[in-house]
Order: C-alpha cells, then sequence, then structure tokens
C-alpha cells in the first residue's frame, strides 16, 4: 500500500466524521440557550431516530466498497445508479416511519411535558428529511471512495457555516424557537445532496434507475447485516445506560453514572479516529489481491501500533487527571478502573478494526454483523450486569478488554480463508517465475 494513497483516503473520512460531530454540537450549544428541556429534547430524536442513523451509515458503507471494487471492474456507473436509487427508497420508507412512530417513541421515552412538545413540534421536520440524509450520506461516502474526499471536507466545512448562519435565523431572529433547528437542518440536507448528486454527476453520466433484483437482494443483504451490527451497538448502549443508572442490580449511585457516562463520551472520542480508519481502508482494499491486503495489514500494524500503544500509556497515567479537570470525576473508584481496562483495550481494538476493514473489504459483512451481536449481547452484557450486582468496578468494565481479546480470535479465524489464498496466489506467482 502506497501511503499518500493511504492518507488521501483516510484525513478526509475522519474530518468528514469530526466535522459531522461538531453540527451536532452545534446544535446542542444553541438549542440550550432555550432551556434544558429542548437540550433533553434533542438528545431524545437522535435516540429514537435510529432507523434514519443506521441506513446512513449501513448503506453508505456497503455502497463505498461496492463502489472501490466497481472502479475495477469498470461498472462503477451502475453500481452508483443502483445504490443511490435504493438509497431514495429506503430513506422514503424511514420518512413514513417517522411520522408514523417517532411521537409515540418520543412520549414513551421521556412521557408528556415541555420536552414531549418540543420533540412534536420536531418530528415532522425530521422525518420530512429522511430520503435527502440516506441519499446524501451515500452519495457522500460514494464520492470518498471514488477520490473525492478533500472536496468533501471542504463542502462539510461550508456546511457547519451554514447551519450556524441558519439556525441562528430561525431559531432566534425569526423566533421559530427548538423547531427552527430542525427546518434548518432539512434546508442544509438538501444543498449537501444537491451539491453531493452534482459532483457525482460531473464524475460520470449516471440517471436514478430501479435495480436488477439479483442485485437489489444482495446489496439489502449486506446493509442489513451491517445495519444489524449498528442497532445491536446503540440498543446495548441505551441498556448500559439503563443498568448504571438502575437500583434493581445495585443501590444506585451518581459517581458511578458520572464516570460512566463521562467514560463513554471519552471512549467514543478515542474510537472515532479508528472507525475512519475502518471505513477508509475497506473501501481503498476492496477487490484487491489477498497479498495486497495482507501486506496492508502488516503495514498498517507495524507504523500503527507503536503508536497506539504510547497513545495508552498517556491513557493511563493522565486518565485521573483528565477525570478531574474535564468531566468532573471525584471519586477514582468508578473512574480509574475504566481507564485502565480502556488503556489496555486501545492496541487491540486498533489492530481489530483493521481486520474489520479487511472482511468488510470483502464484503463479510455477515461475518463482522454475527461475531459483534454474539459478543456484544453474550459476554458484555453479562459481564456488566454481575459487576454490577457485585458492586466490583473491574469486573464491570472487564468486557472493554475481554470482548476486543474475544473478537481478535473470532476475526483471525475469519480471515484464515484470506490467509490461505494468499499462500496460494505466493505459490502460483513463484510457479510462473
Amino acid at each position: 500500500m502506497k501511503w499518500d494513497v493511504f492518507w488521501r483516503a483516510f484525513l478526509p473520512m475522519l474530518l468528514t466524521f469530526g466535522v459531522a460531530q461538531l453540527v451536532l454540537q452545534v446544535d446542542l450549544v444553541m438549542l440550550s440557550r432555550l432551556g434544558a428541556s429542548a437540550t433533553v429534547a434533542c438528545i431524545a430524536i437522535i435516540r429514537i431516530a435510529l432507523l434514519d442513523m443506521m441506513l446512513m451509515i449501513a448503506v453508505g458503507s456497503v455502497t463505498s466498497v461496492l463502489v472501490s471494487q466497481a472502479r475495477q471492474e469498470g461498472n462503477v456507473n451502475i453500481v452508483v445508479q443502483y445504490a443511490l436509487s435504493t438509497a431514495a427508497i429506503l430513506g422514503g420508507v424511514a420518512m413514513v416511519v417517522g411520522w408514523l412512530c417517532y411521537p409515540h417513541l418520543a412520549t414513551w421515552l421521556v412521557g408528556r411535558g415541555e420536552v414531549s412538545t418540543f420533540v412534536q413540534d420536531a418530528v415532522f421536520w425530521y422525518s420530512l428529511g429522511a430520503p435527502f440524509r440516506v441519499v446524501a450520506a451515500t452519495a457522500i461516502f460514494t464520492l470518498h471512495a471514488l477520490g473525492e474526499g478533500q472536496r468533501v471536507v471542504i463542502w462539510k466545512c461550508i456546511e457547519l457555516l451554514l447551519k450556524i448562519s441558519l439556525n441562528t435565523l430561525l431559531i432566534f431572529t425569526l423566533a421559530l424557537g427548538f423547531k427552527g433547528s430542525y427546518i434548518a437542518s432539512l434546508i442544509v440536507t438538501l444543498v449537501t445532496c444537491s451539491w453531493s448528486l452534482h459532483r457525482l454527476h460531473q464524475q460520470m453520466d449516471f440517471q436514478l434507475r430501479l435495480p436488477e433484483a439479483a442485485w437489489l437482494r444482495d446489496f439489502l443483504r449486506k446493509v442489513g447485516w451491517e445495519a444489524q451490527r449498528l442497532l445491536s451497538a446503540q440498543l446495548f448502549a441505551l441498556l448500559t445506560l439503563a443498568l448504571f443508572a438502575s437500583s434493581y442490580f445495585a443501590p444506585t449511585e451518581l459517581a458511578r453514572l458520572s464516570a460512566y457516562t463521562s467514560g463513554t463520551a471519552l471512549m467514543m472520542l478515542l474510537s472515532a479516529p479508528l472507525v475512519a480508519l475502518m471505513r477508509s481502508l475497506a473501501f481503498q482494499l476492496a477487490g484487491c489481491s489477498p497479498q495486497s491486503m495482507l501486506s496492508a495489514l502488516k503495514v498498517l500494524a507495524g507504523v500503527g501500533l507503536p503508536l497506539v500503544m504510547l497513545v495508552s500509556i498517556a491513557l493511563y497515567f493522565s486518565g485521573d487527571y483528565l477525570g478531574k479537570v474535564l468531566y468532573g470525576q471525584q471519586n477514582d473508584r468508578w473512574w480509574s478502573p475504566l481507564i485502565l481496562v480502556l488503556a489496555l483495550s486501545l492496541p487491540l481494538r486498533f489492530f481489530n478494526n483493521l481486520q474489520r476493514a479487511l472482511l468488510q473489504a470483502r464484503q463479510a459483512f455477515a461475518s463482522v454483523a454475527r461475531m459483534e451481536s454474539v459478543v456484544t449481547w453474550g459476554l458484555d452484557l453479562p459481564l456488566i450486569m454481575l459487576g454490577l450486582y457485585l458492586n466490583n468496578p473491574l469486573l464491570t468494565y472487564s468486557h472493554v478488554l475481554l470482548s476486543e481479546l474475544f473478537i481478535w480470535w473470532w476475526m483471525r479465524r475469519c480471515l484464515l480463508p484470506l490467509h490461505q489464498e494468499c499462500r496460494i496466489e505466493v505459490r502460483t506467482l513463484q510457479h510462473i517465475q
């Protein structure tokens, strides 16, 4: 793998993820001026809109891998046409589901009151944007796979400035309040969708048309497995939060809940570059030979693991300080063990994301989804429940490290066919020479 090619794909993907997080932070900060209920309502919409989030990431991720492979086979136009048409249909389904279900889910989640009223006001505008969000996300992932990542990052920065301006205008100047933020989001989504489709049209001459039945079945199967993997992680996060906040297994302890929520935020921050690495590497290696894939794995592991280990060491020694200064953690009993297992797990998490990228490049989305579902519900959840019941922080958090060890072993087995294919490829080349 050429380093300049790798960085041209990885850095734009990382920055795209980063700017997307900034847009969310902008909404939270600006809506907080309307009161605590508005902030809670914003988080509530994010929690209940799981279908939208899953479709955006799953359809975009699968499309990027297929587009990258299609570039080598010379039929990228067909793949882009089929993927965008399917994204539009799935987005339409998400829109209808949002109109019908999200108000009821909001009432179930936050009850009736000011928060529920805010959500009810915004659901129409949020759901209306679903088709455009899914199409825009698919187009953005496609542009990354086509080598247009730098342009995407520039556009995302423009999108951030546009969102700030429209939020200011609609929420405060025109006094639309909470729903003004979601009208602003709809406008920004429409503009982004138009821009991304225009960029694709400049790259190739394509028209939206319904995919062939065989292609659609294969595509939806892969999207379904990736969506299941993402949905499983989201549901597990919600359940875990409920367990830490509950008094069913152990008396409710604010320090325990605070340490977990703060640690989760830190974990998401540290995981962001690893997720970007997995996404970018998956479409870069799609269609490559087994030898090229394993060579990339070896090179990236050799360069990246020492750096990640330095981060782990720094995290371990500065964890308590970060907890006190950034997150207000005064009780080390539930904070320090989390920092310990997180620091120990980072190198494994990095290597496992490299292995995930190889599996997804080979379109083994089902294998990755099955593996993570089994580990999440069969190992992580029982350890958390047992640890909370025994009031043992280290046992409670041990799943962070043990799950990565199990995933490493599982993916190593899944990649055995790739190693065998590589050996066959090497012997064949030696025989030809």
